[in-house]
């Protein structure tokens, strides 16, 4: 196993217009904060006979800090080829600032038209080549996506998955427009649930209200108490701040106060009249 830690990836570029002969930039913007963030990640976790603890992991969380990136990744190649099998790749991010792209961005908005462009958390999963549920369920690439961000003050999430070439019981299964929480049951009564998720696409938000959104790309249950997740991601965002104007770091002096006019001359009176 191995982590890395995050490279700064992003640069901003602010744009002036020329007016009149005159040079005018816009007011400079504050990016958009959150008080804090959290992206995580597993590849395969089964339970039933032969149990497998949820594998490679990451979690990335801030604060402490302002951005953080981490990776992980295994192969999974156990001595039965029948047992479960697979290689798995997960990464997590979070920062207080948005500057997190999503890999299935395009899918995300696909669902979402108010989609932030980047986001604030972020857990992403790939696992290739499995092989599960004695030799049952196979595919070659499942990923899973969710993210977390912030629309003014208020919290908003995303959640995709990406499935390649997935067979049960050495059939083919299609998936066609992909939408959340799509369900197969076959006559062996293994379920499969396609893209599941607590993700609402309508509000952008939760279906159970959680400050957390949740993606399992794949989850298999069978007789005898299988239950395999394939492809977990999950995101958190809290404290939403909107964007504020910055202090102008040059701003122009002001003028001086208009001197005071003279006092009127006060005339000496008399001790005495009479």
């Amino acid at each position: 196993m191995k982590r890395k830690t995050l490279r700064d990836r992003f640069a901003l570029v602010t744009s002036v217009a020329l007016v009149g002969g005159a040079l005018f930039g816009p007011t400079p913007v504050s990016a958009q904060t959150a008080g804090s963030a959290m992206g995580s990640a597993y590849g395969v976790q089964l339970g039933g006979p032969v149990p497998i603890a949820a594998r490679p992991t990451v979690e990335a969380v801030v604060p402490p800090g302002t951005e953080v990136h981490e990776t992980d990744s295994l192969i999974e190649v156990p001595a039965d080829p029948l047992a479960t099998s697979f290689t798995a790749l997960v990464e997590a991010d979070a920062s207080t600032k948005p500057d997190i792209e999503a890999k299935l961005q395009d899918t995300i908005e696909g669902q979402f038209a108010g989609a932030p462009a980047k986001w604030h958390g972020r857990g992403f999963a790939i696992t290739e080549d499995l092989v599960a549920v004695t030799g049952q369920v196979t595919a070659d690439v499942i990923e899973s996506e969710s993210v977390a961000g912030c629309d003014g003050t208020t919290p908003v999430f995303g959640s995709a998955t990406r499935i390649l070439n997935l067979s049960l019981g050495g059939t083919n299964i299609p998936i066609i427009n992909p939408s959340p929480n799509q369900t197969l049951v076959d006559a062996g009564g293994i379920k499969i649930v396609f893209w599941e998720t607590n993700w609402d696409p309508a509000t952008g938000g939760t279906t159970d209200g959680e400050d957390t959104v949740f993606t399992n790309a794949l989850h298999v249950t069978a007789p005898a108490g299988v239950d395999l997740i394939v492809s977990h991601s999950d995101a958190t965002v809290a404290t939403c701040r909107p964007a504020q104007p910055e202090p102008d770091p040059d701003p122009e002096p002001e003028p001086p106060a208009p001197p005071a006019p003279p006092a009127a001359p006060i005339e000496d009176e008399p001790l005495f009249t009479g």
